[in-house]
């Protein structure tokens, strides 16, 4: 029943308040403007994130502090809240002050970093080669890189997703369904399960302003906020079996059920190289854009890209 409230207040936060941040946010010139490689013909808001973050963090937070002695590992949730505030707060200050490219990288390196020093890490143990890295002493820095590495690419591939309007929340939404898949069937952490749900309400909330037309975008505070939200719980040890934490099994499946966003950018990034530019050099080369070059409208593009995406989820489930 908690948890079922927490869906709950989750969904009405987000819903109720984007009308006051879209307000905010004219009064505020926070506006994204329409160009080449963007579908909307009007300026629209890019505060939207603020209702999805406030939405989830007040219910889920205040329900953490009731029933902390009670949670199990609690560090790892307190190490959740503060990272996922650091990279709330660097998207919204690039929503209204547009920093630049470098300033970016480097804060959410130093964030996933601090991640990664309170203790939420690959577990890697498992793989055949690390007996290797361990012997030369090589080990916790090869899993601190990838885990850096695994939290900052995730964090930029829903940035790089919200292309479309309800393409990001949607499948922010569907891969927060997997993960309480596994987690009710593995774990059965009760407070993790609070967290997915409270993710899957707030945007729930929120798409029905932003699905197409949007009246309000996400924008960086939305996207870099959903995006660490996932990244972090990704590496949650208490959503896999530590059994078979580490396997090449589960990290294909880890990639599966990142899905859509991971593919997306993998793609974009290797082509562009490929073509000789920068891999954060803005295109239309992103799996949606290339949809709607195709010939697809906006609708069958995000409906389209949520039918992938959840194939991709039932992949990664068959090979865990």
């Amino acid at each position: 029943m908690p948890n079922l409230l927490i869906l709950l207040i989750t969904f009405l936060g987000s819903f109720l308040t984007v009308p006051i941040v879209n307000n905010l946010g004219k009064k505020l010139s926070v506006l994204d403007y329409p160009d080449s490689r963007k579908d909307h013909l009007k300026p629209l808001v890019r505060l939207g994130g603020l209702s999805i973050y406030l939405a989830f963090l007040i219910p889920t937070f205040i329900y953490y502090r009731i029933v902390f002695l009670n949670v199990e590992n609690p560090t790892i949730y307190n190490v959740f809240f503060i990272c996922t505030l650091l990279f709330f707060l660097l998207g919204i200050c690039e929503d209204i002050f547009h920093l630049s490219f470098y300033v970016k990288l480097i804060s959410q390196i130093i964030i996933a970093s601090y991640a990664c020093s309170q203790g939420l890490i690959f577990n890697l143990s498992n793989l055949p080669f690390t007996h290797i890295l361990q012997k030369n002493n090589l080990f916790e820095i090869f899993s601190t890189l990838i885990t850096v590495f695994w939290i900052v690419g995730i964090v930029n591939a829903f940035n790089w997703v919200d292309g479309l309007d309800g393409l990001a929340s949607g499948l922010v939404i569907i891969t927060s369904l997997g993960y309480l898949y596994i987690s009710i069937n593995s774990s059965q952490n009760f407070f993790l399960v609070a967290l997915l749900l409270g993710i899957i309400g707030s945007n729930l909330g929120f798409i029905i302003h932003n699905f197409h037309p949007a009246k309000i975008f996400m924008g960086d505070g939305g996207s870099f906020f959903i995006g660490s939200v996932i990244a972090l719980l990704s590496i949650n040890p208490q959503i896999y079996s530590l059994n078979n934490e580490g396997t090449i099994s589960i990290l294909i499946s880890r990639i599966l059920i990142m899905g859509l966003p991971f593919l997306d950018m993998t793609y974009v990034i290797f082509n562009r190289v490929i073509n000789g530019k920068s891999p954060f050099y803005p295109d239309r080369s992103h799996f949606h854009h290339r949809l709607i070059d195709f010939g697809l409208n906006h609708k069958q593009v995000v409906i389209f890209c949520y039918a992938v995406h959840l194939g991709l989820i039932y992949a990664g489930f068959k090979i865990m």
